[in-house]
Formats: structure tokens, sequence, C-alpha cells
């Protein structure tokens, strides 16, 4: 259901509707309107598998892969994706362009929406 919100049921493109009301969408970097592929990128790769610790779902593909090897390595996924996140929480606070990893890996940035 996560990765539907964020990657198809788009009511505004590239927005969430949190987004909407901050009027702030995502683009990619050439300034156009993301597609689904791109936004699979950003938040299935990104987010949930490299910044494991992000969003929510990222614990139920942590418990899938806990199923798949039958071993129970959730003390691993906190340190690790823990500190994964953290790194790329500042990276955005010290690079210029203010991106996560998750816009690296998908070729996206956060863009303010001017209303006209």
């Amino acid at each position: 259901m996560w990765l539907i919100y964020f990657c198809t049921f788009k009511i505004y493109p590239g927005q969430t509707f949190a987004k909407k009301i901050m009027n702030i969408q995502v683009v990619k970097e050439d300034d156009s309107y993301v597609d689904f592929i791109t936004l699979l990128k950003r938040e299935a790769i990104g987010v949930m598998i490299v910044e494991g610790y992000i969003a929510a779902s990222s614990s139920y593909f942590h418990q899938m892969i806990n199923i798949f090897i039958g071993k129970d390595l959730n003390d691993i996924y906190v340190y690790v994706f823990g500190i994964i996140t953290a790194l790329s929480m500042l990276w955005a606070c010290a690079s210029p362009k203010r991106k996560m990893f998750h816009d690296y890996i998908a070729g996206t940035k956060l863009s303010i929406v001017v209303e006209d």
C-alpha cells in the first residue's frame, strides 16, 4: 500500500497530500515531472531498501528477508540502516543541493511549487 501511495496514487504529479499542502514537489533533475519508474526507484530502492530506516514499510521488507533466510537480523538492520539513514540526512544538511541518497539514486530533487 505504501508503494502504491507514493508511486501511483498521486492526485498531483510528484506530490503526496502533505507535499501539496507544503507546496513541495518531487521532480526529475531537469525539472520535468517524475514518472512511475523514477518514483519506484526513489521510494522502493532508495527509501525502502537503502535508507531502510526512514519509512515504516522498510520494517515489512526486513521481515520478509528474515522469513526468506530463516534468521532474525533485526538488530543488524537497526544499526546498519540507521547509520545509512543518518549519513543520508547529514549529507542532505551539508550538501548545497540538500538531496538525500534516495534522490541521488532516482535522479530527483524537491522543488517549491509556485502557485499561479
